[in-house]
């Protein structure tokens, strides 16, 4: 069976601010992931894990190698292709969120349906971000702004936001960096539980090796290499 997510022998460098040398993420990465499996990785901060998720979305640009998404190369798209790819298929749990600031939460979680490839729009798209907002426990603060709300709600309705295209593909930077224990725990069973439901395929980075060790695979980064671990 083909891989949904295959990463041949990437590579990613930076130059040094002062242009003396290069600075080396990690090099030779190879992972293939099936489609519908959860897949935690571990490491410190600075290993490398928002970088693999940044590259596998397309947001940046690998130094060498490939990441293939349904077979397709995604550095090889256009700008356009690329956004409408991204739209269409992934779903991006960001660490800081990036909520809209004029918008409420309800708008912010209903914004990445509103190019169309959601399969919902009006009041059927409404209701699904409703939805989704009760169920990471918000749904009584649908109208509020960013602003009004706790960072650890923001997170949440990031999370919502993430969800509303129904993506095939989830990828989620420390997705519970900000909750406490028991809104931790809640988010990961909903993540869970809509991945199996969808048949999502889902790559979360994370620090907690207790929720870790809830994906169907657990890949330590460490030193620039993945290592799989027993979950």
């Amino acid at each position: 069976m083909k891989p949904f997510l295959e990463i041949r022998n990437l590579t990613k460098a930076y130059d040094s601010p002062d242009g003396d040398h290069v600075d080396q993420i990690f090099s030779g990465l190879c992972l293939k992931v099936q489609t519908g499996t959860s897949l935690a990785l571990v490491g410190p901060s600075g290993s490398g894990k928002s970088t693999l998720l940044n590259l596998v979305s397309g947001l940046d640009m690998p130094t060498a190698g490939e990441v293939f998404v349904e077979e397709k190369k995604v550095h090889e798209m256009s700008p356009d292709e690329a956004a409408r790819f991204r739209n269409r298929v992934i779903g991006f749990i960001f660490q800081a969120h990036h909520l809209l600031p004029a918008l409420t939460a309800l708008e912010n979680v209903m914004v990445p349906a509103l190019a169309g490839h959601g399969g919902a729009n009006g009041k059927a798209l409404e209701d699904r971000a409703y939805q989704l907002l009760k169920e990471v426990g918000l749904g009584h603060r649908a109208y509020h702004l960013p602003s009004q709300l706790s960072g650890g709600e923001n997170q949440r309705v990031a999370v919502a936001r993430a969800l509303v295209n129904q993506p095939q593909l989830l990828l989620a930077d420390e997705p519970t960096g900000s909750l406490d224990s028991r809104n931790a725990n809640i988010l990961m069973e909903l993540l869970i539980r809509l991945g199996s439901e969808y048949k999502t395929t889902m790559l979360v980075a994370t620090h907690s090796v207790f929720q870790a060790k809830r994906m169907n695979e657990v890949w330590s980064f460490e030193g620039g290499s993945l290592t799989q671990m027993n979950s």
